[in-house]
């Protein structure tokens, strides 16, 4: 497999999920009680998909370039939540949607740019 392609991938798999891991803590944090949190099965699999994000994107930073994985696995980590409340539980995102598209667009030119280096 193409390395490029390999580092974008590992990339973009982190970003997608720590963000979904950060969606699932904000579910299981609505319970309010700290006790409840950490019995809620939201967070065990909160803590499991951080954890193979995270190991994710140190195999990106270890085949790619770190400047251009950062922003891949930070915009989607934010993205991924902030239309995951908004689909799921009917969050209202307002002026949050411009900042997202604004994200989504960077990520594409971040991939077309892997392409050709």
């Amino acid at each position: 497999m193409d390395i490029n392609i390999l580092k974008s991938i590992y990339s973009v798999i982190s970003g997608v999920l720590l963000g979904i891991a950060v969606f699932f803590v904000k579910i299981a944090s609505s319970s309010g009680l700290i006790i409840l949190f950490f019995i809620n099965p939201f967070t065990w699999l909160a803590g499991a998909l951080g954890t193979i994000g995270f190991v994710l994107m140190q195999k990106s930073f270890y085949y790619g370039n770190i400047s251009k994985s950062i922003p891949i696995i930070a915009g989607l980590s934010i993205i991924i939540p902030v239309i995951s409340g908004y689909a799921i539980l009917k969050e209202a995102v307002g002026m949050g949607l411009i900042g997202v598209l604004l994200i989504a667009i960077g990520i594409l030119f971040l991939a077309v740019s892997n392409r050709k280096t």
